[in-house]
């Protein structure tokens, strides 16, 4: 039956195995939203960077329940972990929006620290700034560049996190309907004494 394999993997194994993936993915994201937000979220308010975190946090805690839910074999709690699932999908895409918003409010400033931290003080044009910058550093970009570059790629790991999670959410609902069909079929065993 091809239903209850993922990438000719039994989906019981695949999930728990992308159940693992996730809880490690979550918990790297709440140690950056909680202990360095600016790497991912420049200029964002602090008490919001937090409560992103504790929301990777939460992440990590379903991931806990759908890898027991899964090992338990249980319909329901793989369903749960499913919906739950689901609802983060929703608030990756809505942390997606406020990040990315945030990075244009901040785009600006960021290219004016490149500019000005490229040359000496800010006092050239961005010609001789960049000439100087290539002189100075043999051709690298300021590390305010990099880091603005940096925020670019981590956001671009959002998206994906955002996709993984998505998919391991139809994955663990097709697991769940599996499960509630396997018990369906199954005859109900009675003993007569």
């Amino acid at each position: 039956m091809a239903s209850d394999r993922c990438c000719w993997i039994e989906m019981r194994i695949c999930l728990i195995f992308l159940t693992i993936i996730n809880f490690f993915i979550s918990i790297f994201f709440a140690i950056v939203f909680i202990v360095n937000p600016d790497v991912l979220t420049y200029g964002l308010p602090r008490g919001l960077t937090i409560f992103f975190g504790v929301l990777f946090i939460l992440v990590a805690l379903v991931s806990i329940f759908g890898i027991l839910g899964t090992l338990l074999g249980s319909a329901g709690g793989t369903k749960i972990h499913s919906i739950i699932l689901w609802g983060f999908v929703i608030i990756y895409l809505i942390i997606i929006i406020i990040v990315v918003i945030n990075m244009i409010r901040t785009k600006q400033e960021a290219i004016n620290l490149c500019i000005k931290h490229g040359g000496k003080g800010g006092t050239q044009s961005v010609g001789e700034s960049a000439e100087s910058t290539n002189n100075n550093t043999k051709g690298s970009l300021s590390t305010e560049c990099n880091e603005f570059v940096n925020v670019l790629v981590k956001s671009i790991c959002l998206v994906l996190v955002a996709l993984f999670t998505a998919s391991l959410a139809q994955l663990s609902s097709r697991h769940s309907h599996h499960l509630y069909i396997q018990r369906k079929t199954k005859p109900n065993i009675k003993s007569s004494n």
